[in-house]
């Protein structure tokens, strides 16, 4: 079933939601991730600016009237009880400009002048060659490590945030904002963010996705999203067609940890890794691969997806024997050196571009 949002319709809410935002601010810097936030923050309504604005502005009141008693009270010194309110009021004053003096160091005015076509601003195709890598910083704070030979395409509107794998591997880390939805779209499916960070890999029609923190909806479809790129196109289906469509997808929520597996309509599988295999299966993104001992074959196969190299294994007998290591991904040809030493193979380079992996009956 949808997620259920429930968003602040109140000034007093939102109000709230102000002032915790100036006690964030008072507590130290604002991290990038958190200014993005606060700009979606803002940007709901002018309400939420108003609100910010004037929280921001009754700080730099208090402040005054702090100073303007804190003088008061330290020249009237008749009593124990007017003694300790010029304390208070001093301590209270101190945090106050304490608050102020932070304020004024961060460019408030400049987050809340938001430019309503920012959101927009890294709208575009991404692409990496094969051996290459990409880290994308989006306009909403969400960051993208593109994979080797992958193409993504990003389309942020009004309404929704919307990209497209269009090819290869991708892992997101989404930043929070319940208004828009965060949706990749992959082979027959696509897969919203509910405030978390995945992977997406397309191989052919299959579509694999490894969900490291957080939760995402996975919906399998008949439909192939890359064949629609107007993503801001209205929908002008009836109702019943609709319904035939609804009935036709598959659906699930998978949670940090789970591994879902779709190809068309069908979600073929939904598995639990452990925290040992997720870390291994997405350490591509800080530049290597990480093998622990799986067949050859497989290796061969991951490899070859970050070269143009072709890779042969001989016999296929080998094809079974279990490798393991961590392989620089911008030197990927280390493996073939792993693999003379260490397990008993020759890797004899034939044209230039082929590379034929055998048994070496060396001494």
């Amino acid at each position: 079933m949808p997620e259920v949002v429930n968003f602040p319709n109140t000034v007093a809410e939102i109000r709230a939601q102000a002032s915790e935002w100036i006690a964030k601010m008072q507590s130290g810097p604002l991290s990038d991730v958190e200014q993005a936030e606060l700009k979606v923050w803002v940007a709901q309504s002018r309400t939420h600016e108003v609100e910010l604005k004037t929280m921001a502005e009754n700080w730099d009141r208090l402040h005054s009237l702090g100073k303007k008693h804190s003088a008061t009270f330290s020249e009237s010194s008749n009593t124990e009880y007017e003694r300790k309110n010029t304390n208070t009021w001093s301590k209270f004053a101190l945090k106050t400009a304490a608050v102020i003096s932070f304020l004024a160091l961060i460019p408030l005015v400049y987050m809340l002048s938001i430019n309503p076509n920012s959101k927009f601003d890294t709208n575009g195709v991404f692409v990496t060659k094969i051996g290459a890598q990409k880290t994308i910083n989006l306009s909403d704070g969400s960051v993208v490590f593109l994979n080797t030979n992958s193409e993504l395409r990003v389309n942020y509107n009004e309404d929704s945030r919307n990209l497209t794998l269009i090819r290869g591997e991708a892992s997101f880390d989404v930043a929070k904002d319940k208004l828009h939805p965060f949706v990749v779209k992959a082979g027959n499916g696509d897969v919203q963010a509910l405030g978390t960070s995945f992977a997406v890999r397309l191989n052919g029609e299959k579509v694999d996705v490894l969900v490291s923190h957080g939760t995402v909806r996975v919906r399998a479809s008949d439909t192939n999203t890359n064949t629609n790129t107007n993503t801001n196109a209205k929908d002008e289906r009836t109702e019943k067609q609709k319904v035939e469509v609804s009935n036709a997808e598959q659906s699930v929520i998978a949670r940090a940890g789970n591994r879902v597996v779709f190809e068309k309509r069908k979600v073929e599988s939904v598995t639990v890794e452990a925290q040992e295999t997720l870390d291994r299966e997405l350490y591509w993104r800080k530049g290597f691969l990480d093998f622990n001992q799986i067949p050859l074959a497989q290796v061969v196969s991951e490899v070859a997806r970050y070269t143009d190299y072709k890779i042969v294994i001989s016999d296929p007998t080998l094809e079974h024997l279990k490798v393991g290591g961590y392989y620089p991904i911008d030197n990927i040809e280390t493996i073939f050196e792993t693999l003379e030493m260490n397990f008993n193979l020759e890797v004899t380079e034939l044209d230039g571009n082929t590379f034929l992996i055998k048994k070496s009956y060396k001494t």
